[in-house]
């Protein structure tokens, strides 16, 4: 791999990991401070449990936001300097689980979906010019117009996944208004990255 290409992938990567992390401070709640943990101060351990609760949680949605994408960019990379194109089973996330019943392959499938249009993406960018995310896609996407195609897409793909999976493993008026503010704000992060990215 050489220097400009390893510069490109981790360009990407940082994004991603980065974008995730944004989101999740939009998705998790920060615990507040109260004026009352100055008046007691055994109130402190209780909100530093609270902190350390909150930034696992931080931690632990990243890693499982950024699964598919970083799966996606890692196949990416390896079709680019290996010059072949990935078979479905390498994409796939379930490959090495047991997957049983229609609504578990249901997520699998638009799993796959979701891969597949990342990994066309991914490739873009790897391919393009640039020192950073946003020189890589003004490169790879030329107009907003095109980039923001790109997100719809990928917005759109994202709740068929989210739907599928909240119908095969745990659908809860809850669990809809989490996945629901998840993608309000993925969309809406976006949507600002992009004209971020294209006013400059």
């Amino acid at each position: 791999m050489d220097q400009d290409f390893e510069q490109r992938f981790t360009a990407v990567f940082k994004r991603e990991e980065q974008f995730a992390h944004t989101l999740a401070t939009y998705v998790i709640q920060k615990p507040r401070l109260s004026v009352w943990m100055f008046l007691v101060p055994i109130l402190f351990i209780y909100h530093a449990n609270h902190i350390k609760r909150y930034k696992n949680n931080l931690a632990n949605f990243q890693q499982g936001f950024t699964k598919t994408k970083l799966h996606a960019l890692n196949l990416a990379m390896e079709e680019l300097t290996r010059g072949e194109r990935k078979q479905e089973r390498e994409m796939d996330l379930f490959a090495d689980y047991d997957v049983e019943g229609p609504n578990v392959q249901e997520v699998r499938n638009r799993q796959l979906e979701e891969i597949r249009l990342l990994i066309r993406h991914f490739r873009s960018l790897l391919r393009s010019s640039g020192r950073d995310y946003p020189e890589l896609v003004r490169s790879a996407y030329k107009t907003k117009k095109e980039y923001k195609k790109f997100i719809s897409n990928l917005n759109q793909m994202e709740k068929e996944v989210n739907k599928a999976a909240l119908h095969a493993f745990h659908d809860s008026e809850d669990s809809r208004r989490a996945v629901s503010e998840m993608e309000k704000h993925a969309s809406m992060l976006r949507n600002q990255e992009a004209g971020d990215i294209f006013s400059s």
